[in-house]
């Protein structure tokens, strides 16, 4: 939010400079992925309002208006993991993976939520198994190994669940 010329507050947002829809509140991050077109871009913070509330509202007008867009989810998915809010997160990421299950991207975001915050840790094997699977020559793939042999370290000691 920023004041306008008029005094008024205005929110402000980004305009994917390919498709220039303004699909794309300001995040506290250095790069996204329009939720419309799918091209990543470079972004400048714009506000200096919690980005989380402007992401939410913005990406869940989105999906109102098209539901199928599985970029949408994701970039939602990935607003409620950076805030702690992982129940969403897993829901809509889940939402996701039934529009676009071959994408790596989610599986591994999929994979760190489920390591990271529940006990389904035999669900976050599966999903960081699937974008090894699915990008095999992954630059992550070394510290996806390590969380996968940690994971199942945690499953053969009964703390899955």
């Amino acid at each position: 939010m920023t004041d306008g010329p008029t005094g008024k507050r205005e929110e402000r947002v980004l305009r994917c400079p390919y498709c220039h829809r303004a699909s794309h509140p300001t995040r506290p991050q250095p790069r996204v992925r329009c939720a419309w077109c799918g091209r990543g871009f470079n972004v400048e913070p714009l506000t200096k309002e919690p980005w989380y509330d402007l992401v939410v509202k913005d990406l869940t007008r989105v999906l109102e208006i098209k539901k199928d867009l599985h970029l949408a989810y994701h970039n939602l998915g990935l607003a409620y993991a950076e805030v702690g809010l992982y129940d969403k997160a897993i829901a809509v990421l889940e939402q996701e993976l039934e529009l676009s299950p071959g994408d790596a991207d989610t599986h591994y975001l999929l994979g760190i939520v489920y390591s990271s915050v529940t006990t389904n840790y035999v669900r976050g094997i599966e999903c960081l198994e699937t974008y090894l699977r699915l990008r095999p020559d992954a630059a992550e793939e070394e510290r996806v190994r390590a969380l996968l042999g940690r994971l199942r370290g945690l499953e053969r000691d009964g703390a899955g669940g």
